[in-house]
């Protein structure tokens, strides 16, 4: 009689590669317009120092952007306004200047032999160096039912030396967040990947000014740069999938 049972049919994951953030504050659009002569209205609202102006032109870097809308409200002309777009992701730190020249972050991959040895199995530790702890909750999210980026293979760890990778939030304003991110970042055995998260990370955020004991960027660049204050589950799995070449 137990024989004729069969389990219940599993039910299809989602597909997050075709998720929308519906309400999320995403890639900003700029307008191809230009500013008119002397205008200047949205530069000092910024606290990330994020816009730039050159001739008629606007440029907004991602990485210091903290989504806060402000240069939306003081722009008379409205130039800028922000989608939900959550694909922010950039394999170089100048690629997530946007402007006139460029209105998406340069996609980012990694190289094949990375993707041969973990484009099936990866395992990230999280380091927070100060700031708000708000990315590190995005983070943590990645990894629970809803989102379950497990399902590619992708997992945190606890312990650095069980690493494959190493994932970057907050401001690192301290000589000893400095060090700490060096003894970290020595313990994970190569190759190893090193992935900046946040707007406090890759740029300063609105410590910008503060944010001086950043030597290690300067000798190890991050494979991956995903801006955001905070940034979107998305926009991280996404962009470690990207980076990964996994459809």
């Amino acid at each position: 009689m137990l024989r004729n049972l069969r389990p219940p049919p599993r039910r299809a994951l989602p597909d997050l590669r075709a998720a929308e953030a519906a309400g999320f504050c995403g890639l900003p659009v700029l307008q191809d317009r230009e500013c008119p002569s002397g205008c200047a209205a949205c530069l000092p609202v910024c606290p990330g120092g994020a816009l730039a102006r050159t001739g008629g032109a606007l440029a907004l870097d991602l990485g210091r952007c903290v989504f806060c809308r402000e240069c939306v409200t003081a722009c008379p002309e409205g130039k800028v306004r922000f989608s939900s777009e959550h694909r922010l992701a950039s394999g170089t730190r100048g690629g997530l200047v946007i402007g006139p020249e460029r209105r998406a972050p340069a996609p980012a991959a990694a190289s094949a032999a990375f993707r041969r040895l973990y484009g099936r199995s990866l395992k990230l530790h999280r380091l927070v160096l100060g700031g708000c702890d708000g990315c590190d909750c995005e983070l943590r999210a990645c990894a629970d039912g809803h989102f379950d980026m497990g399902r590619w293979g992708i997992d945190w760890v606890d312990a650095a030396r069980d690493a494959d990778g190493l994932v970057i939030s907050g401001p690192i304003a301290a000589a000893a967040d400095d060090a700490l991110l060096r003894r970290t970042w020595d313990a994970i055995v190569g190759p190893k990947m090193l992935i900046a998260v946040g707007a406090c990370a890759i740029g300063g955020g609105p410590h910008h000014d503060s944010a001086d004991a950043r030597g290690f960027f300067r000798q190890h660049a991050p494979d991956l740069f995903l801006p955001g204050c905070p940034l979107h589950p998305l926009a991280f799995i996404h962009g470690v999938l990207d980076l990964l070449g996994i459809a």
